[in-house]
């Protein structure tokens, strides 16, 4: 919209990849610049937040000098953008880190944070010095962009966003728990290169480059495979070892059909997700995915549990068990909430929508659909409702 009516566009980001801002004409787009942070001569600027920080600054930098009227490396611009923004890094660095600049390989991370921990010193969320710092250095970066655009006398007239698009859990540092790289645990396991589901892991750990796999991991795992027709021994290995690799959950086969694109068809969509369980105080489990049904019951019964002045029965638990919400205080006097089938969103992986759980009291006659569309008809009624 902003391009078809003149606009200029602009954007900065961590990694080359970013290019998909562009859209489907590649021209989205005007000034885009995408410093990679994971890879640059070998070196990772995440393992320290202290080198996290500088990325970040380049970016804040282009964001100035396009506020200006430049482009993001100060040479003639073709004006100030309508629309334009960048990602910062620091603070999901700052709240990750389990150790700062564990390797020593941020030569600029000298100084009080080196070796420091990361993340939360307690449950109330009171920051660790490493992450006090991404905090400040952010504050200090988002109050250079106004003072620019307040320079420029076009700080009344724009629209500044700060947003996030997810967070780090779990707060409370006694329940987090950071095992290593997914690939490193697995190729740590006594059979990894005998058992024909852990080569196949190991291979796509491996790749470098090519359509050799691919294995993304942070809180969840994402498995792409060489060989495709190897899913079914990878996700029964992964199911075996569970416990030692801190897996709650393997997604794979018709399981994984059922909430996204076939992997044999659509390239984006990975053979096998893990999700990871992170407190290690909380017995692991292999579970299989629950039925459609099921899994709305659950949703139901959190719904009904995170009302307004619940808290979560039994404290947070990072692994998603949900025992006992429905003997919650407060739940059993409020059997008028149903559970609602909403909006639907895109996932922005597979572009498929997927529902939205929302809450509502019904109004009118009690057990009254909100909607009596066939679909939700049939979703309350394998609800019971």
């Amino acid at each position: 919209m902003v391009k078809a009516a003149g606009g200029v566009t602009a954007w900065a980001d961590k990694h080359p990849a970013y290019d998909l801002v562009n859209g489907p004409s590649g021209k989205g787009v005007d000034d885009l610049y995408t410093p990679e942070i994971t890879n640059v001569g070998g070196l990772d600027n995440t393992v320290s937040v202290v080198c996290t920080v500088e990325n970040d600054e380049k970016k804040v930098k282009a964001i100035i000098n396009e506020i200006h009227g430049l482009r993001h490396d100060g040479t003639h611009g073709l004006g100030i953008p309508t629309v334009f923004g960048m990602n910062f890094q620091a603070v999901s660095v700052g709240q990750k880190l389990a150790k700062d600049n564990s390797d020593g390989s941020c030569t600029d991370d000298t100084g009080s944070l080196n070796g420091q921990p990361g993340g939360y010193k307690d449950g109330g969320g009171t920051p660790t010095d490493v992450l006090a710092y991404a905090l400040q250095q952010t504050d200090e970066a988002l109050g250079a962009m106004i003072q620019a655009l307040k320079s420029q006398g076009i700080y009344e007239s724009t629209l500044f966003i700060v947003t996030s698009k997810h967070g780090q859990s779990p707060i409370n540092p006694v329940k987090v728990n950071k095992p290593g790289h997914f690939a490193d645990l697995v190729a740590g396991l006594k059979d990894s290169t005998t058992n024909p589901g852990g080569i196949a892991i190991g291979i796509a750990a491996a790749c470098s480059t090519g359509s050799c796999g691919f294995v993304q991991d942070d809180d969840i795992a994402l498995i792409w495979l060489k060989d495709q027709n190897q899913s079914p021994e990878a996700a029964a290995y992964l199911n075996d070892n569970a416990d030692a690799l801190f897996i709650d959950e393997v997604l794979a086969g018709n399981e994984l059909k059922l909430k996204f694109n076939d992997p044999a068809t659509d390239s984006r969509t990975p053979d096998i997700m893990c999700n990871r369980c992170m407190a290690p105080s909380t017995p692991r489990r292999r579970r299989r995915t629950p039925s459609t049904a099921v899994q709305l019951r659950r949703h139901q019964r959190w719904v009904d549990c995170l009302e307004p002045g619940l808290s979560r029965p039994g404290g947070e638990n990072s692994c998603g068990d949900i025992a006992g919400c429905a003997d919650h205080p407060g739940v059993a006097g409020n059997r008028s909430r149903r559970f609602e089938i909403g909006s639907r969103r895109a996932n922005p992986r597979t572009a498929r929508p997927y529902p939205i759980a929302a809450a509502s009291r019904a109004s009118g006659q009690q057990g009254r659909a909100a909607s009596s569309s066939p679909s939700e008809t049939r979703e309350k009624a394998a609800l019971g409702t």
